[in-house]
């Protein structure tokens, strides 16, 4: 059995500092420095021409995410182990995302034969996906 449950961390000094030090007003030119220099790092190891930070949960980042994948206006694989892919299946249909899914359970998951067998049905050879991912 794996367990993925959290903790305890050891928490950096830096981190400590950081968290102790006075917060930057979003208004600051301080703030603005670090969002511009934030993106245009995040651009350049990503190879993308814009990047956006928000701040919210996984199910914000989730429809940021789909929405931007619907703009493609190919279909797709939600591949799903449980309550988050079921959520994000959920999620893709309200934004009327054409995809397949495949579930299973958290075991079968990590083993590659599954993942493998589910992309090949859902979009092809897993070689041909795999050398898109590259």
């Amino acid at each position: 059995m794996i367990n993925f449950t959290t903790g305890p961390v050891a928490i950096l000094p830096a981190v400590t500092q950081a968290l102790t030090s006075e917060p930057l007003s979003h208004r600051s030119q301080a703030c603005q420095n670090l969002y511009q220099s934030t993106t245009a790092a995040i651009c350049e190891k990503m190879h993308a021409r814009n990047t956006y930070i928000m701040t919210g949960s996984g199910t914000l980042a989730n429809e940021v995410m789909i929405a931007q994948i619907s703009q493609l206006g190919k279909h797709g694989l939600i591949l799903s182990n449980g309550e988050f892919g079921n959520r994000l299946i959920e999620q893709a249909r309200r934004q009327q995302v054409s995809f397949d899914v495949a579930k299973c359970t958290p075991q079968l998951f990590f083993m590659p034969a599954w993942k493998e067998q589910s992309i090949a049905r859902g979009l092809g050879s897993y070689s041909q996906w795999h050398q898109k991912r590259k």
